[in-house]
């Protein structure tokens, strides 16, 4: 499971879907389990802030 929550997670598929595919109580849990597969979240973050403010 780990491995196709992973997949999910890093093809852009929203953490609350994929809580709830999971069957997670929360998606806090979800992010909390599997944040650590998806290092350029941050990264991500900021070039769409960057987008949208010097675009």
């Amino acid at each position: 499971m780990i491995r196709i929550t992973r997949m999910m997670l890093l093809q852009g598929v929203n953490a609350k879907i994929v809580s709830e595919r999971l069957g997670h109580s929360s998606v806090g849990l979800t992010l909390d389990r599997y944040s650590h597969v998806l290092p350029s979240m941050q990264r991500d973050a900021d070039e769409a802030l960057d987008r949208t403010l010097f675009a």
